[in-house]
This record gives C-alpha cells, sequence and structure tokens, in this order.
C-alpha cells in the first residue's frame, strides 16, 4: 500500500532503518560490527556519509529522492516501490526481540527513577547525544 505524499519521506526512512537493519545483521554474522555502515553504503551504491543522513542520524537528514529510492531498491534487489509502501507486519530479528525483551525486564522490574534513567539513555541513544553517567 503506498504512502501518502505527506508520509512518503517518513515512510522512505523508516523503510531504509528496516533494510539496513536485516542487511546488517547478516553483514555482521559474516565481516563482525567494525564497517557496517561503510558496507551498506558501497553496497547501495552511495557514500557513507549521505547513508547518516538519509537514515536520520545526522543533525542535516536527507530525505529519500525518487531516483535514490529506485537505486537502492534495485541494489537491494527489492520490488520497485518498496522503500514507498507501508507495511503492515514489522518483523524483528532475533537481536532485536532479545534486547526488547531485556528492555522491557528492566524497566519492570525497577523502580521509577530506574525507568526515567533508563527512557534517559534510550533517548540519547536514539539522537546521538552523550550517554548519562550510570547509577
Amino acid at each position: 500500500m503506498p504512502a501518502t505524499h505527506e508520509a512518503l519521506p517518513v515512510t522512505r526512512r523508516r523503510n531504509l532503518q528496516a533494510a539496513f537493519a536485516r542487511w546488517s545483521e547478516e553483514d555482521i554474522r559474516h565481516h563482525g560490527s567494525a564497517g557496517v555502515s561503510g558496507r551498506f553504503s558501497a553496497a547501495i551504491a552511495i557514500h557513507p556519509s549521505l547513508l547518516g543522513r538519509l537514515l536520520g542520524s545526522s543533525k542535516q537528514p536527507r530525505d529519500v529522492s525518487d531516483t535514490l529510492a529506485r537505486q537502492i531498491e534495485s541494489q537491494l534487489g527489492l520490488a520497485v516501490g518498496w522503500l514507498d509502501a507501508t507495511h503492515s507486519a514489522v518483523t524483528l530479528s532475533k537481536a532485536e526481540e532479545s534486547f526488547l525483551q531485556h528492555c522491557l525486564t528492566a524497566y519492570r522490574t525497577t523502580d521509577a527513577d530506574g525507568r526515567r534513567q533508563l527512557r534517559k539513555w534510550v533517548l540519547a541513544l536514539e539522537h546521538g547525544a552523550a550517554l548519562p553517567p550510570l547509577p
């Protein structure tokens, strides 16, 4: 199902993030985590700094253009328009499931202060900020 015009940049970013996560998980098994972003950039034929902007991990994010979307889909063997579509089911990798389970356990077994600290850590990681000190 195609995304609405207003939501297309968000849909493309989320789908690129999902494609990167799936690709990275497989790549890390074979090559380790060092350099995974560079290898993914090479796989989709873009500069590594552009990848960071497209994924939204830069202070200057960039939307995925139509031309770039088709290039990425082609390089990854995805169907034309895959980056533009809203995918109904999000499939988590085993590593993601495990991590989320650990987070949920930590959240449920700590007090309000511990939950606040966990939230600060997650938000800092999400936004690339310095991590708060451990309690």
